[in-house]
């Protein structure tokens, strides 16, 4: 049996703007429909995607570092890259594709980094 997914993104503006945007992705029919835990170690960790019960990658990782965080996470295809620097405490939605793997590098360690798989 196989779970569906799919996420939705919403800007709103108010004060001088009065705006609202939204932006979804298309269902995930074959969603690994998961929730990790990790520890990152100094440096480079390797996260692998999961599979579904199906044998599909998940389409999206959303990552949520602790709520105090103050370590720098830098997310890598590979541990060579230069990466891009993400929000130490802010939710991150990674969309993937045919992705089995990425890196998330980090100034130090950090407990408790919480990667939803949709």
């Amino acid at each position: 049996m196989s779970t569906t997914s799919h996420y939705a993104i919403q800007a709103i503006f108010t004060g001088d703007i009065n705006f609202s945007d939204s932006f979804s992705n298309e269902a995930n029919d074959t969603s690994p429909a998961a929730i990790f835990i990790y520890d990152l170690a100094l440096g480079p960790n390797t996260i692998t995607v999961p599979m579904s019960a199906v044998g599909t990658l998940a389409v999206a990782a959303l990552i949520l570092p602790p709520l105090d965080n103050v370590i720098a996470i830098t997310i890598k295809g590979v541990a060579g890259d230069v990466g891009i620097l993400i929000n130490p405490i802010a939710p991150h939605l990674q969309s993937l594709n045919d992705v089995a793997s990425f890196v998330l590098d980090a100034a130090d360690i950090i407990a408790g980094v919480r990667i939803t798989w949709l």
